[in-house]
C-alpha cells in the first residue's frame, strides 16, 4: 500500500489525478516496501524529487 493517499499527494504537490499521480504512487509503494519511506512527509519529499528528475527517474 502507498504510504500516502493519492488525493493527499495530489493536493500537496498540486497534481491532477491521472497517470503521473499513479506512477508516483507506484514508486512510493515500492520505496515504502523497501524501507526508504517511513512517513507521509517522506513520501511527499520523494515524490517531489521524482517529479523534478523527470520521466523514468524511478526506473531501475
Amino acid at each position: 500500500m502507498a504510504p500516502i493517499r493519492g488525493d493527499l499527494l495530489a493536493d500537496r504537490l498540486g497534481l491532477r489525478h491521472g497517470p503521473v499521480l499513479g506512477a508516483l504512487l507506484q514508486e512510493l509503494t515500492i520505496a515504502a516496501d523497501a524501507g526508504r519511506v517511513a512517513s507521509q512527509e517522506d513520501a511527499v519529499a520523494l515524490a517531489g524529487r521524482l517529479l523534478a528528475a523527470g520521466p523514468g527517474a524511478g526506473d531501475g
